[in-house]
């Protein structure tokens, strides 16, 4: 029986929850413009990017696994590579290059998304295999990622309720004070002060 798939990040699934929130932060606000690129290049979730970035590497560009990956999401220099990064450790070519094979791993291998996640961490070969015998939720990784992908999913949501809340109150705000209109009769229009003179003259 294979044994299950190794996991990028050090931390227990206990652990990772309570210290996601706060890496998932800074790591949207170091690199979260590059992940959204990559996202509309690539036509994919950027959350799921996101988590997958945050899971292997915490947002450190010098990271390297002791199997040789490199770089924000960890990528295998032959993969690197063949996904067009020809430097693993530049960020937005590392992200770009990481979401482009999570792509791949869908539409060549035809994996779905956490089968994917399975072949990202371990290699489609043998992720193949493995699921044979195993769910992608069977995967520590797995549990990883998807914990924080639903966790910035759900956040995205309560913030498009919240925006959406905020516009309304000002558009029904802005009914309800709006001034009321004037006609010009209503309205004193102040004269040149040589014109009020001559009126006040033929008066």
């Amino acid at each position: 029986m294979l044994a299950a798939p190794f996991t990028a990040s050090a931390y227990s699934l206990g652990a990772f929850k309570k210290v996601a929130p706060s890496i998932a932060t800074q790591v949207k606000h170091d690199y979260g413009d590059m992940v959204n690129v990559a996202a509309l290049l690539n036509d994919y979730d950027e959350n799921l990017i996101l988590s997958v970035l945050v899971v292997e590497s915490e947002g450190n560009t010098a990271a390297r696994s002791n199997k040789g990956a490199q770089g924000l999401m960890q990528l295998m220099p032959a993969t690197a590579k063949a996904m067009g990064a020809k430097d693993p450790h530049e960020p937005y070519q590392n992200i770009l290059a990481g979401t482009k094979y999570l792509k791949e791993l869908q539409r060549v291998y035809k994996f779905n998304q956490q089968e994917a996640l399975v072949a990202y961490n371990m290699g489609p070969t043998k992720a193949k295999r493995w699921l044979t015998q195993y769910s992608p939720n069977d995967s520590l990784y797995v549990q990883k990622v998807m914990h924080l992908y639903t966790l910035l999913s759900e956040n995205d949501h309560n913030a498009a309720i919240q925006n959406a809340s905020t516009t309304n109150q000002i558009v029904a705000t802005g009914i309800l004070t709006k001034p009321k209109l004037l006609s010009a009769a209503d309205q004193e229009v102040p004269l040149p002060s040589t014109r009020r003179a001559e009126v006040v003259e033929e008066e």
